[in-house]
């Protein structure tokens, strides 16, 4: 599934990437997930250079993305959730964040949830999960 490469930067620090809300479970936002992954891949090369952790980044990001929800209002005609939708976009139209590496954490962090949600879920292979 991923190279060994990028298996052994991502190491312990992966599960970190995923923390649980604060009802002691796991976001079942997809929004927030595809914001966090966003945010992710926007650090990917740091994350990669281990100048800063994904777990540190996930965590910045759902506090983000909590503060986005927040303060998102409907206008334009247009409903709270696609002003929300579309912040989340500008990051890769306006930033130029990676949609494949965001792809790849929004994968990371639905197998992990999956996992950690459902036990009879099987253990992906190839990935650590710490």
């Amino acid at each position: 599934m991923f190279d060994g490469k990028r298996t052994a930067v991502l190491g312990d620090d992966l599960h970190r990437a995923f923390p649980r809300n604060k009802k002691n479970g796991y976001s079942l936002n997809p929004a927030e997930d595809v914001y966090v992954a966003t945010c992710l891949a926007e650090n990917d090369d740091a994350i990669n250079a281990r100048k800063i952790t994904l777990g540190d980044v996930a965590k910045a990001a759902i506090e983000e993305f909590a503060a986005l929800k927040t303060a998102a209002v409907a206008k334009d005609g247009c409903a709270v959730e696609e002003t929300i939708a579309a912040t989340i976009y500008a990051k890769f139209s306006r930033d130029g964040v990676s949609k494949p590496i965001a792809a790849q954490y929004l994968a990371e962090r639905l197998v992990l949830l999956c996992y950690k949600l459902d036990g009879s879920c099987r253990k992906p292979q190839g990935l650590v999960t710490g």
